[in-house]
């Protein structure tokens, strides 16, 4: 029975310490036959302190015990066991001996792990935080400290989670407004690790890093949160992804078979070649059977060193020789192994073919349609194709032989994308290309491009490619790179961007629609300008088709809201390409219709104007000669009744002078003629001739509080904008009539007004206000009211520039114009005209001559008549010619007996401008007065180039007449400068 034991068992004499009898398994522990073991010694098994230790325990020193005894094998851990028993009729001991090793072992290697793991976490990369069932924190690292930097005192005694989230929060790492969202969201993730669930989640923080934990429950109901800083490894796992993807897409390319074993000789990977050549995934299987055909493994299952080992072998599978190619694999304990695979059978078997496969790869290169050359293992030039010859117009038997694969592409020496590929220097590609990166084709390749200012005698956009070639070893014996020349289709790529943005940016609405009416593309101003919608017809309804040759037509189509329909001027234009789009060009015209019909009326309103200037102009030159003759008369006549009455004839011809005036304003003929005038006397003359044409229907009132209303203005100017205000005042009271108010103030414009006010400047100004009880303006139309052509009137009853004609005129003066208006209650003008002070007077006599000869010119005699004999009664001696060409006569026959000249301007045979310039050119600088019934620019420029050359508008007065010659005469000995006269004369 005791030899039949599983654990070795002997009987000893303790006192002569031998052994009486052995087991079978005792005397395999010692390594000797039962029969030896009887009566021997047990000095002659067991020495030194394990020995005596041993004996000990056998003896009956101790009870029992474990004992560590060193043996050819490696050192035995017993436990000892005893038990006294007679044996052959003598006392003695039966001790049990039982392998402990095991065990004690796995003692060991707990308490070692158990320190190694204390030190491990303390000193780790990671955070880790224990937490009790009760959800306090029982254990941290110092990592997880520095990860979330909590200090000592926070952390101790244990807060529970729920402190912990609220503090990290308080302390910024977190928004504050997230903590009660957080502290729940974390809570339910801690139940769930300590249900079971392995709890993975990552923790972004406001400083922009991450933080990722995993929560793990444990047996005793706590949770176990590990956390480490993602921020970096994010980006490295996913460029390792990314490398992973890519390197088993190559292998998965591949034409030759590869297998990647693990450290047990098993297949772990096979790409599609290897799976082809077994006829089964070979995965799981050993690699001597699966990929060799053999029961045993084969002499190339090897450990490959760093570098990878190449050798050739013969399948027994198929009789064919492979390259095989052994790779140790990074990462893990470096035992496993990618192998590769290549048929060299034909290399073997003929040197003729090999050299064929050589020579067709050369040629194949060569007949390629995109630039390449090869670099051997040298770097010199084996291969340049008859493509990169075309391109870069180098000759190959310039370059065959040569390492100058520079030349045709750079202006110095310096490495091609095949140098670097065939130098292993592909990280450096950087400091020769702005645009590199490696090649899709080969991990070990690169590719790059760019613009080649002289690529034989043009500018080109090139893309190179190199990749290396390998032998049956994996080393490089030569780099193909390729050139593609790809100018054309960037040169069309940058035309076709050019052109998008240009029909994105055009003010036309441009679409392209389809045989059936859809729109494949629209620009932004056909959807402003037509609408939104996917069909033509939808949006402007039906076009006709373009056929062979554009078509063009007008539509209108109905606003929103009732608003006036829209014009839209149409083209539709067929592409090329016979599949039957066509582009639709749309363009709003609606406006330039209107313009179209405003134009009609303005030119109907010119016709007129011309007519009216014709009449005034006649018209004037009877007014001057009126005037001149009662001037004459005033200074003959004696008798205050018949001077009275010259007063009020002379007033009529004013009046009479006015509404000439008014009839250039009308014709467009007189520009404004600023001068000192009283503001409320031409107020009263205008509004006089306006009250008979407003009807009863309309109340005027009129009133007038200033001090002084002297002003410098031109008359007629105040007249239209008076009107203006009036005559839109009246049409807004309607048919029913109401009350229409002008009244004039003083105003003080001061720093804070003006700033209120653009146009204004702080200073003195009369205000005239034109105000009434209408129907007001709306508030979407007041701030266009002053824009040309913008009436709400409706088509024919308004041009729309009075208001915009008001602004101007006001503007010229250096005034404003206020409105204030609201619907139902009325509408108020204020127009702010500068003050001009005590000033410049009309009326007096002017300067007198002191027997100056004057020639005088004018075709019509009255005016003539009367202009000699007003300078007559000055003291100046004129002489009358009726047409400029006797006037030139005269001059040419006595060119210093003439002092000035008095012309008019419009003459039959050449106008006054140009009869001074031919006068001027027979005495230069000569003083002369041009009289003009209406004052053009072009008239004034004029004068201003000829210097010395006064413009009079008629009618004028003698008085004026005397100062406009006094000023082109200049001052006499003794004599103040006379005023300058460039503005004188009668209104118009």
């Amino acid at each position: 029975m005791l030899d039949a034991a599983p654990d070795p068992v002997v009987v000893v004499d303790p006192g002569e310490r031998r052994i009486l009898w052995a087991s079978r398994r005792a005397a395999v522990l010692f390594g000797r036959a039962p029969e030896s073991l009887e009566d021997a010694p047990v000095a002659e098994l067991l020495d030194g302190r394990a020995g005596e230790r041993l004996w000990d325990l056998l003896s009956g020193s101790e009870e029992g015990g474990v004992v560590c005894l060193e043996f050819p094998g490696g050192p035995v851990w017993l436990q000892v066991s005893r038990a006294d028993i007679g044996f052959r009729g003598r006392q003695a001991l039966l001790v049990a001996l039982r392998d402990v090793t095991a065990v004690a072992e796995q003692a060991r290697q707990a308490r070692d792990t158990a320190r190694i793991l204390e030190t491990v976490l303390e000193h780790s990369d990671n955070g880790l935080v224990l937490l009790g069932p009760d959800h306090r924190i029982r254990y941290y690292n110092q990592r997880a400290r520095e990860l979330w930097g909590v200090p000592e005192d926070v952390l101790w005694p244990g807060p529970t989670l729920e402190d912990m989230v609220r503090w990290v929060c308080n302390e910024g790492i977190y928004p504050p407004d997230e903590v009660e969202e957080l502290v729940r969201q974390r809570m339910r993730q801690m139940e769930e690790a300590r249900q079971g669930k392995r709890v993975e989640y990552l923790a972004p923080r406001r400083d922009g890093r991450v933080v990722e934990a995993v929560a793990v429950g444990l047996p005793d109901g706590g949770v176990l949160v590990p956390y480490r800083d993602v921020t970096a490894q994010e980006r490295v796992l996913a460029e390792l992804r990314e490398q992973e993807e890519r390197f088993r897409g190559m292998l998965e390319a591949l034409p030759d078979p590869v297998y990647i074993r693990g450290p047990e000789g098993v297949v772990e990977y096979a790409n599609p070649a290897m799976v082809s050549r077994c006829g089964r995934d070979p995965r799981g299987e050993p690699c001597y059977a699966a990929v060799h055909g053999l029961t045993a493994p084969c002499s190339w299952c090897r450990d490959p060193g760093p570098e990878p080992w190449t050798g050739e072998w013969r399948s027994p599978r198929d009789g064919r020789y492979y390259r095989v190619t052994l790779a140790r694999l990074a990462g893990g304990d470096g035992s496993r192994r990618m192998g590769i695979l290549r048929d060299v059978t034909v290399e073997r078997t003929s040197e003729d073919r090999l050299r064929a496969e050589k020579e067709f790869a050369e040629s194949l290169v060569a007949s390629l349609a995109v630039g390449a050359f090869v670099l051997d293992a040298d770097g010199s030039i084996r291969v340049w194709n008859r493509a990169a010859e075309l391109l870069t117009g180098v000759p190959a038997s310039r370059m065959v032989g040569t390492r100058d694969a520079w030349f045709p592409f750079y202006a110095h020496p310096r490495p091609t994308l095949a140098d670097l590929v065939l130098r292993g220097r592909s990280s450096e590609a950087g400091r020769y290309y702005e645009n590199w990166g490696p090649s899709p084709l080969s991990p070990d390749g690169l590719r790059a491009e760019g613009w080649f200012d002289d690529m034989n005698g043009r500018r080109r956009f090139l893309v190179f490619e190199a990749v290396p070639i390998r032998d049956g070893r994996g080393r490089i014996r030569a780099v193909l790179e390729t050139v593609q020349d790809l100018t054309d289709l960037k040169e069309a790529q940058a035309g076709r961007a050019r052109l998008d943005a240009a029909v994105d940016q055009a003010a036309e609405g441009i679409a392209v629609v389809d045989r059936r009416g859809r729109i494949r593309h629209a620009n932004p101003a056909f959807r402003r300008i037509v609408g939104n919608g996917t069909r033509v017809s939808e949006l402007i309804g039906e076009v006709p088709g373009p056929e062979e040759s554009p078509r063009r037509f007008r539509r209108s189509l109905a606003a929103a809201n009732g608003a006036a329909p829209r014009e839209l001027d149409l083209s539709v234009t067929p592409l090329r390409g016979g599949d039957g789009s066509a582009v639709v060009v749309a363009r709003d015209v609606t406006q330039e219709v209107l313009l179209e019909r405003q134009v009609r009326q303005a030119q109907k309103l010119e016709s007129l104007g011309t007519l009216a200037s014709g009449i005034a102009h006649d018209f004037n030159n009877i007014l001057t000669a009126v005037t001149g003759y009662l001037e004459l008369a005033m200074d003959e006549v004696h008798s205050p009744q018949a001077r009275q009455n010259l007063d009020r004839v002379l007033a009529a011809v004013d009046r009479a002078a006015a509404l000439v005036a008014r009839m250039l304003a009308f014709g467009r003929e007189a520009e404004g003629d600023p001068r000192p005038v009283r503001l409320c006397w031409v107020l009263d003359e205008a509004l006089d001739l306006l009250r008979s044409g407003l009807g009863p229907e309309v109340e005027l009132v009129c009133r007038w509080a200033v001090r002084d209303d002297r002003v410098v203005v031109d008359p007629v100017q105040v007249q239209q904008v008076v009107v203006n205000l009036v005559t839109n005042a009246a049409q807004a009271l309607g048919d029913e009539g109401g009350r229409v108010e002008v009244s004039v103030r003083d105003a003080e414009v001061d720093e804070a007004l003006a700033r209120g006010r653009p146009g204004l400047v702080p200073g003195a100004y009369l205000r005239i206000t034109v105000s009434d009880n209408g129907c007001g303006i709306p508030a979407e139309v007041l701030p266009r009211i002053f824009d040309p052509f913008f009436t709400t009137k409706e088509v024919g009853q308004g041009t729309g520039l009075g208001l915009a004609m008001v602004h101007g005129i006001v503007a010229s003066w250096g005034g404003a114009v206020e409105v204030h208006s609201e619907p139902g209650q009325g509408t108020t003008f204020h127009v702010f005209v500068p003050r001009q002070g005590p000033g410049a007077t009309d009326g007096t006599p002017g300067p007198c001559g002191s027997g100056e000869r004057i020639l005088v010119v004018d075709d019509d005699p009255s005016v003539a008549e009367i202009l000699a004999e007003v300078l007559t009664s000055k003291g100046y001696r004129p002489e009358v010619f009726g047409h400029p060409a006797e006037a030139i006569e005269a001059i040419e026959a006595d060119p210093a007996g003439f002092h000035a000249v008095v012309t008019d301007q419009a003459m039959p045979g050449m106008d006054g401008i140009e009869f001074l310039e031919r006068v001027r050119r027979i005495r230069p600088e000569l003083p002369a007065v041009v009289c003009t019934g209406f004052e053009r620019e072009e008239t004034r420029r004029a004068a201003e180039r000829l210097g010395g050359v006064q413009v009079m508008l008629k009618p004028f007065t003698a008085g004026e007449l005397a100062r406009a010659l006094a000023a082109a005469l200049g001052p006499r000995q003794g004599e103040q400068p006379a005023p300058a006269a460039t503005r004188t004369g009668g209104e118009g």
